[in-house]
């Protein structure tokens, strides 16, 4: 194996991104998959919405002619997307696609000289309309290994989780459904998730004075935002933040609602604890996830638990080994769009990811699709893929 020097800007390692690109390529293209060039250029509110928050502060921004605030792309499967409905606007039609490019992210103070810095290199591919069955998520993992094995980086590890559970598992249990929103709100922000899940466990009631609380008026949205605003100006109280009057006052309401009603049952908030430090090899994750669905009375996570077998089933039958894995119950994606199964995989010599991905079934109807459409991807990023293949670590 050929050690190349680590440097990105090189000859040398522009030609061996090139080598492995075409190589990565080579085997989507072989699967069916066409090749296709994304927009570099993306309308900034839709990809901090649709990305997530954490990517604000990494995202180049510009703003045109007429005033539109436009970015730089963070991510492909987004511009990937939207590409899809400009050519298929009712998003009816199966279609798979594969791309090379760039992602632009600043970056961080931690990782200013890492290799994501600014720029990162992908080679991904995209699996829209393929029903909702899980064949594609073992095509998508299965194509993304063969890649990776491809370009010389054989000893990786795989880490698996499904976003898809987490749901089940808590419209499974009873509590008000905007409790259950926040949940899923916060599933990406650890420690905000474990503070609002402590909240919904504790006897005490919010912090609202009594001034504020004679305001509030569940049926009335509209005029309590007004009295919520007049109540602040006598108050010579000023709005900080991001947050617009109409989402305090929403704020304000539940923190009401919430005051009348009992507390979460603490069995309940052990049994969402207790699935997320669910982490082995899927078989015995499969088990124990089972096993917490006969622990609690009405707990019927039935649907989630048979899906997970078949994925195994359907893993066997492509030569992928379970048993190589880890599932996490608590891994998600950095990106919020993600609705079921997710992936990553790691090279073994340096624990760093090198590939990455899953099921985002609801993000082509956020960007304008009438309907959920299932879809499938993952992407390759060449440059750490490059540098451990090489022997160069990260």
């Amino acid at each position: 194996m050929t050690t190349i020097p680590f440097d990105r800007h090189s000859a040398r390692w522009l030609e061996a991104q090139r080598s492995r690109s075409a190589t990565i390529l080579q085997v989507f293209d072989r699967a069916g998959f066409e090749v296709v060039a994304p927009s570099y250029m993306q309308p900034a509110a839709l990809m901090l919405d649709l990305v997530g928050e954490q990517m604000r502060e990494q995202t180049y921004g510009c703003v045109d002619r007429s005033g539109h605030e436009l970015c730089l792309r963070t991510d492909m499967t987004v511009p990937a997307c939207r590409l899809y409905l400009q050519r298929f606007p009712e998003a009816r039609e199966p279609a798979k696609y594969s791309y090379s490019g760039t992602v632009f992210r600043q970056p961080t103070m931690e990782g200013a000289d890492n290799l994501d810095a600014g720029e990162l290199h992908q080679v991904g591919l995209e699996v829209f309309n393929a029903g909702g069955s899980i064949d594609a998520e073992v095509e998508v993992l299965g194509l993304v290994l063969k890649a990776v094995r491809r370009c010389d980086l054989r000893d990786v590890r795989v880490r698996i989780g499904d976003v898809a559970i987490f749901h089940d598992l808590v419209d499974a249990i009873a509590m008000p459904q905007r409790w259950r929103n926040k949940l899923k709100h916060h599933y990406w922000r650890p420690r905000a998730f474990m503070a609002y899940l402590g909240r919904l466990t504790a006897r005490t009631t919010s912090s609202l004075t009594n001034d504020l609380r004679n305001l509030l008026d569940p049926s009335a949205p509209a005029e309590t935002a007004a009295a919520i605003a007049s109540y602040l100006e006598q108050e010579n109280i000023q709005l900080l933040g991001t947050r617009s009057l109409l989402e305090i006052t929403a704020h304000l309401l539940e923190l009401a609602a919430d005051e009348c009603e009992p507390p979460l049952a603490l069995s309940s908030a052990e049994i969402i604890e207790n699935y997320f430090s669910i982490q082995a090899a899927p078989p015995q994750a499969l088990q124990r996830i089972a096993g917490l669905a006969e622990r609690q009375p009405g707990l019927d996570l039935s649907l989630s638990i048979s899906a997970f077998k078949n994925r195994l089933e359907l893993f066997a039958q492509a030569g992928i080994d379970a048993h190589d894995m880890t599932f996490a119950a608590d891994f998600g994606r950095d990106f919020e769009y993600y609705t079921g199964f997710v992936f990553e995989v790691t090279a073994a010599a340096s624990d760093h990811i090198v590939a990455g991905g899953g099921r985002y079934d609801g993000l082509l109807q956020a960007i304008g699709a009438p309907a959920r459409v299932p879809a499938v991807g993952a992407a390759i990023y060449t440059d750490r893929l490059l540098s451990a293949a090489s022997g160069n670590g990260l």
